[in-house]
């Protein structure tokens, strides 16, 4: 199935281009770190749900966050949500971030649904209007970064230049994370590993009298590992994606089959089972993700959970589905 071309204002639109306009009924969001993530599967993904639930709105939303003029982060305190309040002199919002990195372990649980309800939905409610009593479902997406690798594992790393400006080098062949701080990027792993396993053992969020359906997926170690085989880009990753997008995502059997042939993909494996699997030995810093059994599931194919084995067995091919129109 080939998809139309979009512009940046109706990209996640359907052929059918008054359906963000004029159904608000069912919403179903995806989070996410990047512009990149939204760049490359912004169109198919919204495609795929809108194949399944055509009377569905799909927003992409990155996480909203204020900074200072230095760029750096303001921590605001759930308990007295002073998010909501008026900026003050020197602060802006910014957008984007990995929020299993950002977050320390002390009242995690709590800090992690607030980024998630204000930081991502309510921002969007408020500039969207869509409703949250009609937020069907929220997807999140991370990358791993390499948060179960073992503390040994990561090494330290001297920038071969002034230019080398790569914090934390990745090294699949080895299984190590090489970092210009080390230390550093063992107290991330510690946050991310805390965050991704509090995040992988719910199946909803509350926000204000709403519990929705919520889970979680990955790309490892990152995105443009998974689709641009590089785990270290450190430019051109919006320009990759729309590269991805063009020649992959416009057509919907050659996006799903991408996943699909690929052993990389291991969510037919099971939801579960492919969280276990990541986060064994060095998997997490090696080329994996299980985007595909969200791809199943958009299909009506949800896979049932495995005993771990790594072998890919085609669960589904998309050659002759039929799409709806």
């Amino acid at each position: 199935m080939d998809l139309p071309k979009r512009n940046k204002e109706n990209r996640t639109q359907n052929k059918n281009s008054n359906r963000v306009n004029n159904s608000k009924k069912n919403v179903i969001v995806f989070l996410v770190e990047g512009l990149s993530d939204i760049t490359a599967l912004e169109i198919p993904l919204s495609n795929l749900v809108y194949n399944k639930y055509p009377d569905h709105t799909v927003y992409f939303l990155l996480m909203e966050k204020i900074v200072n003029n230095s760029g750096e982060e303001i921590e605001y305190d759930p308990e007295k949500d002073e998010y909501d309040g008026e900026l003050a002199p020197g602060l802006k919002y910014d957008y984007g971030g990995d929020i299993t990195a950002e977050i320390p372990e002390n009242n995690a649980e709590k800090r992690i649904e607030y980024r998630i309800t204000k930081r991502f939905i309510l921002p969007a409610v408020k500039q969207k209007k869509f409703y949250i009593k009609n937020i069907a479902k929220i997807i999140h997406i991370v990358d791993m970064d390499g948060a179960y690798v073992s503390d040994d594992r990561i090494t330290s790393y001297t920038p071969s230049s002034e230019e080398d400006t790569i914090k934390v080098y990745y090294d699949e062949q080895n299984g190590e994370l090489k970092a210009i701080n080390p230390e550093g990027i063992r107290i991330r792993n510690i946050h991310k590993r805390n965050n991704i396993d509090k995040l992988v053992s719910r199946n909803t969020i509350h926000l204000q009298t709403r519990t929705i359906p919520y889970e979680v997926y990955y790309f490892s170690s990152n995105l443009d590992h998974f689709i641009n085989n590089d785990a270290n880009m450190k430019t051109d990753k919006v320009l990759k994606a729309r590269e991805f997008v063009r020649k992959i995502g416009m057509n919907l059997n050659t996006f799903c089959n991408f996943f699909f042939d690929d052993e990389a993909a291991v969510g037919h494996m099971g939801y579960y089972t492919s969280w276990k699997f990541i986060k064994k030995g060095d998997n997490s810093v090696k080329r994996y993700t299980n985007i595909d059994c969200l791809i199943l599931k958009l299909l009506g194919k949800e896979p049932e959970e495995t005993d771990g084995n790594k072998s890919k067995k085609r669960l589904y091919t998309v050659k002759n589905h039929k799409w709806s129109n």
